[in-house]
């Protein structure tokens, strides 16, 4: 899984789900964090959001977060052991997006896994 995205913007970004889902805790409180924040989180630029389907033909808002406000999310969130590997590994995801590589998420270890770009 990638943790941080380009997609021919300016900036790197990462998504609300996928904290939610490295941090082990629920899109829904991911969201609560983000709106009881947002005031925190807009002074490092606009949240935005996009709709993306759900498996029952529902639709799901995922925020869409900067490095800084990532950054900045995920110091709300209870600092367990996968809260903490996930941090690390964010920071390391936002970093190497940045060199030009991509990171993505390892299945299984939960371990960062740098991907240059040749």
């Amino acid at each position: 899984m990638e943790l941080v995205y380009m997609d021919g913007r300016k900036e790197p970004y990462t998504l609300s789900s996928i904290v939610a889902e490295c941090a082990n805790i629920s899109h829904h409180a991911v969201q609560e964090h983000i709106r009881k924040q947002k005031d925190r989180l807009e002074r490092f630029g606009k949240v935005s959001f996009q709709m993306r389907p759900l498996p029952s033909g529902q639709q799901a808002k995922d925020y869409i977060l900067n490095e800084q406000q990532a950054t900045l999310l995920i110091t709300f969130l209870k600092n367990t052991e996968q809260v903490a590997n996930f941090k690390e590994n964010l920071v390391k995801a936002f970093f190497e997006m940045r060199e030009g590589g991509t990171i993505s998420l390892s299945e299984g270890t939960g371990e960062a896994q740098a991907q240059g770009t040749t």
